[in-house]
């Protein structure tokens, strides 16, 4: 069983000219994330020090469902995915 699932977002859609990455995370399987059945925590990096949390949002009371150093190595994954493939990725 998982502890949690994500979803690293690359790039803000809202705001492309952004430098922030984004993690959407749940606690168990990822099956309720993708189809949005659950509310995620909402984690923001900043892809220009991404050895920093920006921001956590939270739509539920509790727990963050990821802890920090498992977010930062996660957007860190996401930063070098990004330049890999020379594009933002949706990476879960």
């Amino acid at each position: 069983d998982s502890n949690a699932s994500v979803v690293i977002y690359t790039q803000d859609l809202a705001a492309p000219e952004s430098d922030h990455l984004f993690i959407h995370s749940i606690r168990g399987q990822g099956e309720q994330l993708v189809d949005g059945q659950v509310s995620p925590d909402i984690i923001q990096v900043s892809k220009k020090d991404p050895d920093t949390i920006a921001s956590v949002t939270l739509d539920k009371k509790g727990p963050v469902s990821l802890d920090e150093a498992s977010a930062l190595t996660l957007a860190r994954w996401g930063i070098l995915l990004e330049a890999h493939f020379k594009e933002p990725q949706d990476i879960e």
